[in-house]
């Protein structure tokens, strides 16, 4: 029970209760770590605890107040398994943790330390199919850039008897930042008889920075 932490929401792995019942080292001097958990987990085993009147001592017990061991422990999981009806092992729990670090973002350097992997190779050759592949990373990558935040304030201005609407990009960077900071001003350079598309937005900003010609023919473009 000392090794967690519930005011840091920690547990530390430094023993493991071998199926013999005696403790014993981790198998090797990467298992020892301080694993980071979530207050759900933290509230259930402080109501585990509360339940069992207990403060100190093994964090779980049988019913006679033991440690529970190993092989006490697998039967129960079974029984819970087959209820459940599923097919799980004790090490699914293993890989279902990773798996749902993976989904959440979680990088391979901090899954490494989370599962004690000696190596981020060790988890990269176990769960590197799991992690987004380039492709959608890119794909991610550039909607982020492009698309304006949820937040953005929008401007509608009236040009020669039609609406332009232009999103204003407050506070975001890159050149659709610049845009959103200058919509007004470009928006008003249009005569109301263009469609508006990029080649007539990067026209009217070759106009107001000075622009050679042929720079804004290859902006329009």
């Amino acid at each position: 029970m000392s090794d967690v932490d519930f005011l840091r929401r920690t547990i530390r792995v430094e023993r493991q209760r071998a199926q013999s019942g005696e403790l014993t080292p981790p198998k090797s001097k990467s298992s020892g770590r301080t694993v980071p958990v979530g207050q759900t987990v933290i509230d259930a085993l402080a109501a585990y605890l509360k339940a069992g009147g207990r403060k100190s001592g093994p964090l779980f017990v049988n019913a006679l107040g033991q440690p529970l061991t190993y092989r006490q422990w697998k039967p129960l999981w079974n029984a819970a398994a087959e209820v459940a009806k599923v097919e799980a092992t004790a090490h699914a729990l293993r890989h279902s943790y990773a798996s749902a670090l993976i989904a959440g973002g979680a990088s391979v350097k901090q899954v490494q330390m989370v599962l004690g992997h000696a190596s981020a190779v060790v988890t990269l050759r176990t769960y590197a199919h799991l992690w987004p592949g380039d492709d959608d990373r890119t794909r991610s990558i550039i909607d982020a850039v492009l698309s304006p935040p949820k937040d953005s304030g929008r401007t509608e201005r009236a040009t020669g008897g039609w609406n332009v609407q232009v999103r204003g990009l407050r506070g975001s960077g890159g050149f659709l930042g610049f845009l959103g900071g200058h919509a007004q001003r470009y928006q008003l350079a249009f005569d109301g008889k263009q469609p508006l598309t990029w080649g007539n937005v990067f026209g009217v900003i070759g106009r107001d920075w000075n622009l050679p010609d042929s720079h804004r023919t290859v902006a329009g473009q």
